[in-house]
């Protein structure tokens, strides 16, 4: 057909745009082999000096292909073909044009400057209302509301731009702002009403086809029981997400970040976690994404309590927008604290605490997590409330049931020298199958991490009780369930200690 265009005396720059529209179909069918094919002869056309108005048609579409490549570089090709977009497009007087591309340059720097990306979006919706483009003001609701609501933990005005997006059939952006509310009910520990969101969105996202959503949503559903430390549900959500799923950009680094990896944490399992939060950022140098993972909160303060990041690698993070979401914020907060109390800084890292549980009082998981993550560096610096938090970790967690994370705040209470309120009085945790053998509560703890075939040393740390205790402990279980060693054992209580 472009054979024939071309004898046919079509101009070479009217023969690029239709190229650049083909690899936009291309690209929007899933085919992306096809697309760069499009595209890479698109731009051949254009020649050394372009038109304005070819040049930014064909470079917007080229933002879209090049975030849907496998490539390490592809956030800052994407970034380089957006900024030229934009001039371009304004130059050639194109509002749709200058729109897309001006959202999507504010998208791509939101990382490292959200104050220009905001600037950026309120410029688009500026151009889409004195133009009568709808679609485009909607979009730059979405994203300038999606901003505010990561920054301050607000959702009413996400609300009302999903709403919006939804009245207009821009059904993709609307349940994107839909999986970001979910998150946010998640993270402030509505469960029911994040999943029930996540459940209605899957099942109309799967019924319309509307595919860029799907992998958000299921990993949102994996999400939920990670952040429950429900370890069997989390693996069932997750193992529903499809290869194409997983190549899209963001889900498999946030599967680790976001679930796997939060749900060792609430298994009091630091190795694994360590592992999975590695195994996260491998993936994400592979292949960068800008959906936040972790990176800028969590792992951050992970990565300093193991004193693999120092204050290099904090400033460099702290830099970052990402890091200021109200959600990173808790995390990266106490890691500062935590590095200004090895300083000796006490009054500088219980400025730094107060920050972290100011921005933390939305989110109780997060808060509790936190807290149980910095007892011991806050009591051992001197700074903060160790004692107080550990008390407050251990009744939310036993609340909660989430009975690793309890019995650790129990174990940091006892080595502080501070009272532990008993709570092995009754046998009600204990399977009644488990129960009539006369397991006890404590070594229903230890049965499960035998289980895990997790070795005595490994055992004490995670429960804080010493190796000779676990020894004991670990005799009884044998006698009582008849069990001749530990592997044996192991195999019996995969089924019977659950």
């Amino acid at each position: 057909m472009f054979e024939e265009l071309a004898a046919a005396g079509l101009p070479s720059t009217r023969r690029a745009v239709l190229h650049a529209q083909f690899a936009n179909a291309a690209h929007l069918a899933g085919d992306q082999a096809r697309a760069l094919e499009q595209i890479t002869s698109a731009r051949g056309l254009l020649g050394p000096d372009p038109a304005p108005a070819a040049s930014a048609q064909i470079d917007v579409i080229g933002v879209y292909i090049e975030l849907g490549r496998q490539n390490p570089g592809r956030l800052e090709a994407a970034a380089e073909l957006a900024e030229r977009a934009v001039k371009a497009a304004a130059q050639a007087g194109l509002p749709i044009v200058t729109c897309d591309a001006l959202q999507l340059l504010g998208y791509l720097i939101r990382d490292r400057d959200e104050e220009q990306a905001d600037r950026l979006y309120e410029e688009a919706r500026q151009i889409a209302e004195r133009n009568e483009l709808p679609i485009f003001r909607i979009y730059s609701e979405v994203f300038l509301s999606r901003a505010l609501c990561l920054r301050t933990g607000r959702t009413g005005e996400l609300e009302e731009a999903r709403d919006s997006a939804l009245g207009i059939g821009a059904l993709p952006l609307a349940y994107e702002a839909g999986y970001h509310l979910a998150l946010q009910q998640l993270q402030r520990g509505d469960f029911k009403s994040g999943q029930r969101e996540l459940d209605e969105s899957l099942r109309t996202a799967l019924r319309l086809r509307l595919g860029r959503v799907v992998p958000f949503l299921r990993l949102g559903q994996a999400i939920r029981p990670a952040h429950q430390g429900n370890r069997g549900q989390m693996e069932e959500a997750l193992a529903t997400l499809t290869a194409e799923d997983l190549s899209a950009p963001g889900i498999r680094p946030a599967s680790y970040g976001l679930a796997r990896a939060i749900c060792s944490l609430l298994e009091e399992d630091l190795e694994r976690a360590n592992q999975e939060f590695a195994q996260a950022i491998a993936l994400d140098l592979d292949n960068p994404t800008m959906i936040d993972f972790g990176k800028q909160g969590l792992m951050l303060l992970v990565g300093v309590l193991e004193g693999r990041n120092g204050w290099q690698h904090y400033v460099d993070v702290a830099g970052r927008s990402a890091s200021k979401t109200r959600w990173n914020r808790q995390f990266a907060q106490f890691a500062h604290a935590v590095l200004l109390g090895r300083d000796g800084d006490v009054v500088g890292a219980n400025a730094a605490a107060g920050e972290a549980l100011e921005a933390a009082e939305i989110y109780p998981l997060g808060r509790h997590l936190a807290l149980r993550l910095v007892i011991e560096a806050a009591f051992e610096s001197g700074w903060g409330e160790p004692v107080v938090w550990a008390r407050e970790a251990e009744d939310y967690f036993q609340a909660n049931n989430i009975p690793a994370v309890a019995s650790a705040c129990r174990g940091m209470l006892r080595s502080m020298g501070a009272p532990v309120r008993q709570r092995r009085t009754g046998d009600e945790d204990v399977p009644p199958s488990l129960r009539k053998l006369g397991i006890t509560v404590r070594e229903l703890e230890v049965g499960r991490l035998l289980a895990q075939r997790i070795p005595n040393k490994g055992i004490a740390k995670r429960l804080h009780i010493s190796p000779r205790t676990v020894e004991k402990h670990v005799a009884n279980l044998l006698t009582k369930t008849g069990q001749h060693d530990r592997d044996a054992f192991a195999s019996y209580a995969a089924k019977e200690f659950g």
